[in-house]
């Protein structure tokens, strides 16, 4: 079963129940998931994918009304957008385009 990989403090968002949504660019094995897999979260924790939705851009993706269920510490969408900036640059999400997985955990 693939696994998708979290730092800790994203990991434990997800366990608790207040990160049902990740975000990532779309490298081949992202592309290749679908709704209704089932993943392993860092080789251990079994979920669910239960929705998938793409965009170009973190900016497209990231609104007043998800971006704490993406990222739950950040202050505001703006700031869930420079956290995933950080991570994948501009060039990259335009690229490879930007993957919104709803995930249910436990599965």
């Amino acid at each position: 079963m693939p696994s998708l990989f979290f730092k800790q403090k994203y990991l434990e968002f997800i366990l608790s129940g207040k990160k049902p949504l990740e975000g990532r660019v779309g490298y081949d094995n992202i592309r290749r998931f679908k709704v209704g897999d089932y993943i392993y979260l860092n080789d251990k924790y079994r979920a669910k994918i239960i929705n998938i939705w793409t965009h170009t851009t973190f900016r497209d993706a990231i609104s007043d009304s998800n971006y704490k269920l993406l990222i739950p510490d950040a202050t505001s969408a703006d700031d869930a957008i420079k956290t995933y900036e950080s991570l994948y640059p501009l060039w990259k999400q335009k690229q490879l385009g930007v993957y919104i997985f709803e995930l249910k955990y436990p599965a």
